[in-house]
């Protein structure tokens, strides 16, 4: 930490990336709001590595996090004003999320269904330097399994009966910008081993093709599943856990942040009147007490 800060002090234009074996999402912020540039986490190829520095030293962007961070929060521009909320553990997470951002490792954003984690994903993309890339989203849920690996690699044309056409898949869609994947650990074992890959390497082959194309893709995962209970149960790989889950986000469910509910129901208000062009409306006190008595 200090010699992060003599740098920057003294040498604000250099670049500083941060390696570490223990990755903990608490230091990640603390290294970026002192100017860091990246942070990587221990086991990394090579060649992701290489690539990596040749990315900082490709930008003319200078290191420094103030300059890279500087958005109001009343703002209704800012993105973070896009996931709602007052409570103490959502204005946590929000200070997390302008340094884990800045990054270009992996997120893993956990959470119960219903608690925004789509929106949250967006709003990392949306303060990063990919904000004007690609976000390209796939629900791995809600794909047929044996089409996973075609969704998220593309296929030639005859790779398998159906396949009447080329198609571009996820990542080369993503190729820029972020890849969010959502309820990932809905993505079987096989499939798992080849995304590692894509991970380790930056680079994947389409289904039916043997060439390899290079990327560069930041990827969000989600799901509403523990990774770790995943990985004990042998149906996550420990090491793509370790790959995905660099800045571990958790977002709280409704039931553990009550006093939101009244900010929810306003917010869901004005977007329907808006959307339907209706007159402005209130909540009745009632019926808000109603609510947050359901939500608990």
């Amino acid at each position: 930490m200090e010699l992060l800060e003599h740098v920057t002090r003294e040498h604000p234009r250099v670049k500083v990336i941060m390696v570490t074996g223990q990755a903990n999402v608490q230091h990640a912020v603390e290294v970026m709001k002192r100017g860091a540039a990246d942070y990587m986490p221990k086991p990394f190829s090579t060649d992701e590595f290489v690539d990596r520095v040749k990315s900082h030293l490709a930008s003319d962007e200078a290191p420094a996090y103030a300059a890279r961070v500087v958005r109001s929060a009343a703002s209704p521009s800012d993105p973070l004003a896009k996931y709602v909320g007052e409570h103490p553990s959502i204005q946590n997470l929000k200070r997390l999320v302008p340094p884990v951002a800045q990054s270009k490792a992996p997120v893993f954003i956990h959470g119960e269904s219903g608690t925004g984690k789509e929106i949250l994903s967006r709003v990392v993309h949306e303060l990063s330097d990919r904000s004007d890339r690609p976000y390209v989203t796939l629900n791995c849920a809600n794909l047929p399994r044996e089409l996973v690996e075609s969704h998220l690699f593309g296929h030639r044309k005859g790779a398998f009966t159906g396949a009447i056409e080329d198609r571009e898949g996820a990542f080369e869609r993503a190729d820029g910008g972020t890849l969010l994947l959502d309820e990932v650990t809905e993505i079987d074992l096989p499939i798992q081993a080849k995304l590692l890959r894509v991970l380790q390497e930056q680079e994947f082959q389409k289904v039916g093709d043997s060439n390899k194309k290079k990327v560069d893709v930041r990827i969000i995962a989600t799901s509403n599943r523990d990774l770790r209970e995943a990985v004990e149960e042998g149906s996550f790989r420990e090491d793509l856990y370790h790959r995905l889950a660099v800045f571990p986000l958790h977002v709280p469910p409704l039931r553990e942040r009550i006093a939101d509910v009244p900010l929810l129901a306003q917010h869901f208000v004005r977007k329907y009147c808006d959307m339907y062009n209706l007159p402005e409306k209130t909540i009745d006190e009632e019926l808000l007490a109603r609510f947050q008595d359901r939500s608990e």
